[in-house]
């Protein structure tokens, strides 16, 4: 017997199948389904056999396009789409249907359906940020991924095997069919939201055996970011190319890749000659190695490097150069190299030092002035009887010695025009002591954050503690009680935002009550210490409790005020005189 001929080996090739089969009539109604269709979509054969199979399978909102599916195929045209068909609990399923007519001798008798489950497939390319779909023809979307259908803002069964509405892809689509070569373009256009957005778009052409298109595949990737990326990075190119000032890149070993045309310019060397090597090759100091290493540290912790070096040309000429050395890091943070930005300041450099050193000859000048006015004091209030012209003179005297005294620091100092303010009260207490025929014991307490003023408010908090000091010693302790007495000068510096505290203390006698800045008690002392305190914008405050203490606050950011502490102020930092 010829298996062909026995219907029996027909029926069990059909059962065979791995993917769900239908036979259907010419009018769409189930004849037969196999074994694989009834456990794919839930259906017994024998309870659908003679139903309208778009009933079973089609939900309500593909009904128009199943119908559209069914009369090309009922027509007598082959059909292979990707759809949803429901299972019969209603579970959409992801399939690809071929379907085809049957002919017997010549005429169309019944239709054979396949379904093959695509759900894995599916799953994957909607897994993917990458626009991936496929054109059925120029106009016509086959099947799309979910970031497609983000991207148009649509369901996907609304687009699916509908015409392209976006001028911008149906019109770059005709290329491809006519050429029957692959394309890849960059194109504009406008996402569900309005915004507009640069797409890279490949589209390649698949065939059939003859030759022709069947479909073609495209993807496309969102390159908008990656655009504006490219021209940031072109415009400082730009930049950096036609900066007047030197500008060195190195890698992440601080190493030298590129000079930019004005670097060349000024240092004699060319990128070729230097790559590779450690900028530590331009620096003329005399510590160099100590400074590079210095430099290393600050900018591998991921800071930037500022500071002014003399730096060397390659013709052995030197400059002084202002520079700024920050890292540059990836996406994840990483430094991936950094960038040296220097400029000439050889000019600036030599007026400062000019104007410096004749600032301190003008200081030199007036302190040795106020030294002179000083011993002139000292020396009349000697020859005074009326103890009343004494003191108004010793007054005069102090008060003078605390501006020396800043005068005095400035020629100390390496800056011309800051004063470290916790050296300067130090000096202010000591010379105060030293000067008062008395036993009482005097400190000055600071918590070891130094900052430096400029002379102008240097002055002012130095006389308001001469003021204070000296009204202490006149008024708080009788002669017989200054054994046991004690006046205590206390600078605390603030935490960020917070404000600069001098306190002036004594165990002496109590404040009387009337005594107030400004009041109708106050001498001429206290009015001065008010009216200094304002100098500075501070507040004056007095306190009663305990031992009587007056308290001035003060903005921790004034004009020439620095609140960083050094090195060398965390070394000097003591408390006071023993």
């Amino acid at each position: 017997m010829e298996p062909f001929k026995n219907p029996a080996f027909f029926y069990q090739l059909f059962q065979g199948i791995p993917e769900a089969a239908a036979v259907l009539d010419d009018h769409d109604r189930v004849i037969t389904v196999n074994r694989r269709f009834e456990t794919f979509f839930g259906y017994p054969c024998a309870a659908i056999r003679g139903r309208y199979i778009n009933d079973l399978i089609v939900s309500d909102e593909q009904a128009r396009e199943a119908e559209a599916y069914s009369r090309i195929v009922l027509s007598g045209t082959p059909l292979a789409v990707n759809a949803i068909r429901t299972h019969a609990d209603g579970t959409p399923l992801e399939v690809s249907i071929s379907a085809r007519p049957i002919f017997l001798e010549g005429k169309q008798e019944a239709l054979f359906v396949m379904y093959r489950d695509i759900s894995d497939q599916v799953i994957l390319l909607d897994s993917v940020d990458i626009h991936i779909w496929y054109l059925s023809g120029p106009d016509t979307y086959g099947a799309i991924n979910d970031a497609h259908a983000r991207f148009l803002g649509r369901p996907k069964g609304e687009i699916q095997h509908h015409p392209i509405e976006t001028a911008a892809f149906r019109d770059g689509n005709r290329e491809v069919f006519s050429s029957a070569t692959e394309i890849t373009e960059e194109r504009w256009a406008p996402r569900a939201d309005g915004a507009r957005r640069l797409l890279k778009i490949t589209k390649k052409p698949r065939f059939d055996r003859e030759g022709r298109i069947k479909y073609v595949v495209c993807t496309a990737r969102d390159t908008t970011e990656e655009r504006e990326q490219e021209n940031s990075l072109r415009l400082l190119s730009s930049m950096v190319e036609r900066s007047a000032d030197p500008m060195i890149r190195t890698d992440a070993n601080h190493r030298i890749t590129y000079l930019n045309p004005a670097a060349e310019k000024h240092l004699g060397w060319t990128t070729g000659e230097v790559r590779g090597k450690s900028p530590g090759i331009f620096n003329a100091e005399e510590q160099a190695q100590e400074i590079q290493q210095e430099i290393l540290e600050t900018i591998r912790s991921g800071q930037t490097y500022q500071g002014r070096l003399r730096n060397r040309r390659k013709d052995g000429s030197t400059f002084v150069a202002q520079i700024k050395i920050s890292p540059i890091t990836d996406r994840q943070g990483q430094i991936i190299g950094y960038v040296d930005i220097q400029h000439d300041v050889s000019a600036d450099q030599e007026e400062l030092e000019t104007r410096d050193l004749l600032l301190k000859e003008v200081q030199h000048r007036v302190k040795n002035n106020l030294a002179t006015v000083v011993s002139l004091l000292s020396l009349q209030a000697t020859q005074q009887e009326d103890s009343s012209v004494t003191g108004a003179l010793e007054d005069a005297r102090r008060r003078i010695e605390a501006v020396l005294t800043v005068y005095e620091s400035l020629h100390q100092e390496s800056s011309s025009e800051e004063v470290r303010l916790s050296r300067y009260l130090e000096e202010i207490v000591r010379k105060l002591r030293d000067s008062f025929d008395s036993s009482l014991a005097f400190s000055f307490h600071w918590d070891q954050r130094e900052i430096t003023v400029d002379s102008s408010t240097a002055i002012a908090l130095g006389m308001i503690v001469n003021e204070l000091l000296t009204n202490a010693v006149k008024h708080a302790f009788p002669r017989q009680d200054q054994t046991q007495g004690t006046v205590d000068v206390f600078l605390e510096t603030p935490e960020p935002g917070e404000r600069h505290l001098l306190r002036v203390r004594n165990n002496g006698a109590p404040l009387p009550d009337h005594l107030e800045p400004g009041g109708a008690g106050s001498g001429l002392g206290l009015t001065l210490v008010q009216s200094l305190a304002r100098k500075v914008r501070g507040a004056l405050a007095i306190h009663r409790e305990e031992e009587p203490c007056f308290a001035i606050t003060f903005p921790a950011v004034l004009p020439g005020v620095s609140a960083a502490p050094t090195r060398a102020s965390q070394q000097d930092a003591h408390h006071g005189p023993e």
